[in-house]
């Protein structure tokens, strides 16, 4: 299965919100920049 990397811009401090959002529904949350560089991520 292809990974596919969706970028969302979010106004304010919701990270923490979109965080648990994300565990909730079994995904990953990538912060650009810092999260992006861990190996075993494929940047395209």
């Amino acid at each position: 299965m292809m990974a596919l990397l969706h970028r969302v811009l979010f106004y304010g401090d919701h990270v923490e919100n979109v965080k648990d959002l994300a565990h909730l529904l079994g995904l990953r949350v990538l912060m650009e920049g810092r999260d992006m560089a861990e190996p075993g991520v494929v940047q395209i």
